[in-house]
């Protein structure tokens, strides 16, 4: 799998949450390096980890969330899928894979999600936040308010809702825990055609630093993982372009 290094760091991230549990919050927990992917050893470790524990994933019916729900599936995690697109979930479907269609960019319909998990009695573990859209980008001047306003509805508002319903569930439980946010390369540095992308991944990578230092005293920890390009379903007009 072209992506498995940004697979690798975000199931290595979440599976932190047991191996800082006793550290103090300030500490930061070691992990592999994300130019290589993990020994068969520490796979096996989250393997353990996973089993049974309950992970949210927002844009898990495609891509990178996919990805990650397969692998965190293999594991013996139970997930709840949120995505618009819940026939792409089709294949993945159990009793221990449930998906929910789900608007991230609609605080109702992500607040129906969450509760819906809440609801069934099982306990969050972690999330992983990777639902985003890439649009046919143009220069800013020419960008119309309606590509700005989808973008950073789903991009940000999408992830800030995510976090904010997961942080109620974490926080209210008192267990710890674990949440990923995808942002972007673009959320690192700036690219042409891109402003309204790379403002939103910039916004998320801003929004995950600070949550990260306000939630360590409550041993939940909050990580962004930057991948690069990756091309899914959705995004056929950003390719012919």
């Amino acid at each position: 799998m072209w992506w498995s290094i940004e697979i690798n760091a975000i199931l290595d991230l979440i599976s932190q949450f047991r191996r800082r549990s006793s550290a103090p919050p300030h500490e930061s927990a070691p992990h592999s390096s994300p130019h290589c992917p993990l020994s068969r050893n520490h796979k096996l470790a989250m393997s353990s980890f996973f089993q049974d524990k309950v992970i949210a994933v927002t844009g898990g019916a495609s891509g990178i969330g996919k990805a990650t729900v397969e692998e965190l599936l293999k594991a013996g995690a139970k997930v709840y899928i949120a995505d618009l697109n819940t026939a792409g979930a089709e294949s993945l479907l159990s009793e221990k894979c449930i998906a929910v269609k789900t608007d991230v960019s609609s605080l109702e319909s992500v607040q129906s999600f969450f509760a819906q998990i809440e609801k069934s009695g099982d306990t969050l573990y972690g999330a992983v936040n990777a639902a985003g859209v890439n649009l046919p980008g143009k220069r800013l001047h020419e960008t119309t308010d309606e590509h700005y306003l989808k973008t950073k509805a789903v991009n940000f508002d999408g992830v800030f809702y995510c976090l904010r319903e997961e942080l109620k569930i974490l926080v209210k439980q008192g267990r710890g825990g674990s949440i990923v946010n995808l942002s972007s390369g673009a959320g690192l540095v700036g690219m042409r055609r891109a402003a309204t992308y790379c403002g939103t991944k910039h916004a998320v990578a801003g929004l995950t630093k600070a949550s990260a230092i306000e939630y360590a005293a409550d041993n939940i920890r909050i990580n962004a993982v930057a991948p690069g390009i990756h091309f899914c379903e959705h995004d056929t007009d950003f390719r012919g372009n």
